[in-house]
C-alpha cells in the first residue's frame, strides 16, 4: 500500500504531474478487490456463510463508494460475469 501511494503522490515531474487521488483511487479499489477475492478462494464458505445459502461480496471505501464482486454460495465465490 505504501508501494500505492508513492507512485501516486511522489513523482520526479513537476506537482501538477502527479497523479494524486485519480491513481490512488481506482489502485487502492482494484488491489482490495484482488485481495478479497484470493481469501474468498482459499477459505471454505461454509465459514463465510454461517449457515446461509449466499452472501454477497464487495469492496469499497466508508465514503459509501463500492465495487460488488459477486456472491459467495455453498459452491463458493462467483464473481459478477462468472455466473
Amino acid at each position: 500500500m505504501a508501494a500505492i501511494y508513492h507512485i501516486a503522490y511522489d513523482s520526479d515531474g513537476p506537482p501538477g504531474d502527479r497523479l494524486k487521488n485519480d491513481a490512488e483511487y481506482p489502485i487502492c479499489l482494484g488491489y482490495a478487490a484482488l485481495v478479497v477475492r484470493e481469501l474468498l478462494l482459499a477459505v471454505d464458505p461454509r465459514l463465510v456463510l454461517q449457515g446461509g445459502d449466499e452472501v454477497g461480496v464487495a469492496v469499497g471505501f466508508d465514503s459509501g463508494d463500492f465495487v460488488s464482486l459477486g456472491k459467495v454460495t455453498n459452491q463458493g465465490l462467483l464473481l459478477i460475469g462468472n455466473g
